[in-house]
């Protein structure tokens, strides 16, 4: 189902933005008002151009409109932090659908700036992979948020001129484009979290490897599929299901009611938590990425999930079998 872009009139309400997203957004919006202030000096700073563009004639042309817009955007931000305290958690925001837009475009922007700023610091010959890690970290979560919540179905405006060179064609179209903006190339959180399972571990990690390095976001989809596959499959086996029982109906089976096939905790109120959690995966994360294309994952947000996916397959190891309460892990 295509979801439909409310028009630019369209307000929100209580939206809430953390601390580092409320500086992320404010440096966005001073770096796209650094790039205009340079296209106003070099305008200024040339006498022919000068000539057709004084000082008062530019400012009745939409370019210094922009310079204006951008300076509100950046004074309300900053009046935002100052009534909040030096010590705020988050700050809640009324924008409309329009200011949405306008944000996410200058963020992108910014995103692209720092991301180009990161390589050249990956580039130097001595650094520490802690260094990258934690600038890589930064960048995934404002790229993820760009991606989701009222940024999702907001289509930022092309803040630049159709470029004329190979560096900024790939700037212009990663603006216009933002889902081919990807997250960093390195999995930086790969050795940090440890997955236990070794079926989940030899069948997830190298694709998840391969496809961080290539940069290849949009199918890091398949690896969310293949480890829910691996939980639904050793559900079955485990509980010794038919073959046919799957999805829901197959945790129901396994968790659920008064004779569940696989006991996971003998107080009701928590087998009935394990029954829900699991069929949440499934509804929420596994059937996703089973029934459509994704797109573009954060490969932190996906190993992630991994991870919870190893927890989950050690507690229906962990589970006993109803009736014996014979355990099937070893």
């Amino acid at each position: 189902m295509t979801n439909i872009e409310p028009p630019d009139h369209h307000s929100y309400y209580g939206i809430l933005l953390y601390e580092d997203s409320v500086r992320f957004f404010l440096e966005s919006g001073k770096y796209y008002l650094s790039l205009l202030q340079l296209d106003l000096n070099s305008i200024s700073n040339d006498k022919d151009l000068t000539a057709i563009l004084s000082p008062e004639k530019i400012k009745q042309f939409p370019f210094y409109k922009e310079i204006e817009k951008v300076e509100r955007f950046n004074k309300m931000i900053e009046m935002k932090i100052t009534e909040a305290g030096p010590n705020y958690y988050d700050l809640e925001f009324s924008l409309s659908h329009g200011s949405i837009r306008f944000m996410k475009s200058m963020a992108l922007l910014y995103l692209h700036h720092l991301q180009n700023r990161r390589d050249e610091l990956a580039s130097k010959p001595m650094i520490s992979k802690y260094a990258l890690s934690a600038v890589d970290m930064q960048l995934s979560r404002f790229h993820g948020l760009l991606g989701g919540g009222v940024f999702q179905n907001a289509t930022p405006d092309k803040l630049l001129r159709d470029p004329g060179t190979s560096h900024n064609q790939g700037m212009a179209e990663q603006i216009e484009h933002p889902s081919s903006i990807s997250a960093p190339k390195r999995p930086v959180v790969l050795d940090t979290l440890e997955i236990l399972d070794p079926i989940l571990r030899k069948r997830c990690l190298d694709l998840f490897a391969q496809f961080s390095e290539d940069g290849q976001h949009d199918r890091l989809d398949t690896i969310i599929a293949e480890a829910t596959r691996i939980l639904e499959d050793r559900i079955r086996e485990v509980s010794k299901a038919q073959v046919g029982q799957s999805g829901s109906d197959l945790v129901k089976y396994a968790f659920a009611g008064n004779t569940p096939a696989l006991i996971a905790s003998n107080i009701p109120a928590e087998q009935e938590s394990v029954h829900l959690l699991i069929r949440g995966v499934f509804g929420f994360i596994r059937n996703p990425s089973h029934h459509a294309l994704v797109g573009v994952q954060t490969p932190e947000r996906v190993l992630q999930i991994v991870a919870m996916i190893d927890y989950l397959l050690f507690v229906v190891e962990s589970a006993t079998i109803s009736g014996n309460q014979k355990n099937v892990g070893a």
